[in-house]
C-alpha cells in the first residue's frame, strides 16, 4: 500500500457521505456542480433551538437567567415572520434538551 510524504498535510475522510444517500449526493453534483458541497455542508450543520418559555412557570428573564446559569447563551426573539413573541429565545449554539434547565417539567419547549 502506499503512503503519503511525511511531510504532506493529511485529511480526515469527508463526513457527508455519513449523513446523505448516494443518490442525493450525485444529484446535487449534477444539478449544483459549483455549490454541491455548501449545499450539502448546511444540510448536516446543526441548527440553532428556538425555545418558548412556560410563563406560567417563568417569565422570559428569569428563564434567561436560568439558561445563563446553566452556560447556555440565549437571545430573546420578540418577532418572527411578522408574529410577536413574547417568551421566546434562540439558542445560537443546540444543546440536548436535557441541558435545558426544567425542560422535562414543562418549563420550556423547542
Amino acid at each position: 500500500m502506499l503512503q503519503p510524504p511525511a511531510d504532506e498535510k493529511t485529511y480526515p475522510p469527508d463526513p457527508i457521505p455519513m449523513y446523505v444517500p448516494a443518490w442525493w449526493r450525485a444529484n446535487l453534483k449534477r444539478n449544483y456542480s459549483k455549490r454541491w458541497q455548501l449545499i450539502l455542508f448546511h444540510q448536516v450543520k446543526r441548527a440553532p433551538l428556538i425555545l418558548r418559555v412556560n410563563q406560567r412557570q417563568y417569565t422570559r428573564e428569569q428563564y434567561q437567567s436560568l439558561l445563563s446559569d446553566a452556560g447556555i447563551s440565549s437571545e430573546p426573539i420578540d418577532e418572527l415572520a411578522g408574529v410577536s413573541l413574547s417568551c421566546a429565545f434562540l439558542l445560537p449554539e443546540a444543546v440536548p434538551v436535557s441541558d435545558l434547565p426544567g425542560f422535562y417539567t414543562g418549563a420550556v419547549s423547542v
